[in-house]
């Protein structure tokens, strides 16, 4: 993920040169589209009100996501940097590391989105396990705890980071700053098995959502019933969508690059596919303003699109309990 533009090479090829630069300008809109997207989807979700627990979680995810955006902007902008300046051939992990902000914001993102993907699912899961019940359990209050609770452990794995490259911090480095330089294998490699285990919970939580949909709809029989089952399936569908996405974009590619070993005819390659988890952070912002149905219709006037979609029908939402 940290493959540069600048070699030990004094110079160059000027095509090159080219589609690096273009490569690097591509994945910079990306960052700024994930910012975009999701503080539009943070200022929807603030005009809903009573706001649910599954939206607070949600918010959470958009606030992962700007972390994402941010580490992607940074990151494309010192290649991008890099690329015409001189680099030096020598640094200390230290100085790579202040130079270096994605690392951390990357690592925030990752670990905020994972803790709450995992939040939002067993919500989700409750729903179905019994209509209402996670109207009970996750009550505002609750939902605030739980919501503090997962802020606090993501916030784990940076501070070991930090703890890592604080006692590392005179050791010298390549220019080149990659992160297995600044940050040791070992504790890159247990955040990403950790993170991979935690996806792998959700995606298990998804499979047990759509049993207990499935139980629900053969035994429930009243019309009331069926419209609040359909309502709730909807904003699972939304949440697992978002998931699926996440595990296409950030997971599948990061298995393949601890699968394959790396060398110099790879390396492009697997830059490429640890670059394409980028995408996940504007696309799982669009897929959850468009599919919620909570915010599916303010999302539709940000984007003006209302007129266009005038004609689709709406269905009522039966909301129970708080």
């Amino acid at each position: 993920m940290y493959y540069t533009l600048a070699h030990n090479q004094t110079e160059l090829p000027a095509v090159h040169i080219a589609n690096n630069v273009a490569f690097y300008i591509f994945f910079l809109l990306i960052g700024i589209w994930a910012l975009m997207f999701n503080l539009i989807l943070l200022l929807i979700i603030k005009k809903v009100n009573p706001i649910k627990p599954n939206l607070m979680f949600i918010s959470a995810l958009a606030v992962a996501n700007i972390f994402g955006g941010m580490g992607c902007i940074a990151e494309n902008t010192r290649k991008f940097v890099y690329g015409f300046i001189h680099q030096p051939s020598k640094a200390t992990v230290g100085e790579c590391f202040s130079s270096s902000p994605h690392l951390c914001l990357y690592t925030i993102a990752y670990s905020i989105f994972t803790y709450f993907q995992l939040a939002v699912g067993l919500e989700r899961l409750l729903s179905f396990y019994r209509l209402g019940l996670h109207y009970v359990i996750f009550t505002k209050t609750r939902a605030k705890i739980i919501c503090l609770v997962c802020t606090l452990l993501s916030f784990i794995i940076p501070i070991i980071i930090f703890i890592n490259v604080g006692m590392n911090a005179g050791n010298i480095a390549t220019g080149r700053c990659r992160s297995g330089e600044i940050i040791s294998q070992q504790t890159l490699d247990g955040n990403a098995y950790f993170l991979f285990f935690l996806n792998a919970i959700s995606i298990v939580i998804f499979f047990c959502t759509l049993s207990f949909f499935n139980r629900q709809k053969r035994e429930i029989r009243t019309e009331m019933r069926i419209l609040q089952l359909k309502a709730e399936f909807r904003i699972a569908k939304c949440v697992f969508s978002a998931l699926m996405t996440t595990a296409i974009c950030q997971s599948l590619p990061w298995a393949i690059i601890y699968i394959f070993p790396k060398n110099q005819y790879t390396l492009f390659a697997f830059d490429f596919l640890g670059e394409l988890s980028s995408l996940s952070w504007p696309i799982t912002a669009l897929m959850l303003m468009f599919m919620h149905p909570d915010l599916s219709h303010d999302a539709m006037k940000k984007f003006r699109w209302n007129k266009c979609c005038s004609k689709s029908t709406s269905t009522s939402v039966v909301y129970i309990g708080d």
